[in-house]
């Protein structure tokens, strides 16, 4: 069975391994800053997330691929992130 895994930072790195996650049978809600790496993730059958606590809620594992300490810093403590 698998694990309900929140994902944050769909771009570059993260687009990858979302994607090999939802492959391997976990479900999968993804947020990014951007629409276009959400609407990937959904087209191979993972959630979309509007908000960074969104895609942690409920998760059994957060992982988090954002570019700098800025961006890790505000999807984690940020107004939406909360």
């Amino acid at each position: 069975m698998g694990k309900t895994i929140g994902f944050i930072g769909l771009g570059a790195i993260g687009k990858g391994m979302a994607v090999n996650l939802v492959k391997a049978g976990h479900t999968v809600n993804g947020y990014d800053a951007r629409p276009e790496p959400v609407a990937r993730s959904v087209n191979v059958g993972g959630a979309a997330a509007k908000t960074p606590d969104q895609a942690a809620r409920n998760a059994d594992l957060l992982l988090v691929t954002v570019f700098d300490f800025s961006q890790t810093t505000e999807v984690l403590f940020g107004t939406e992130g909360q």
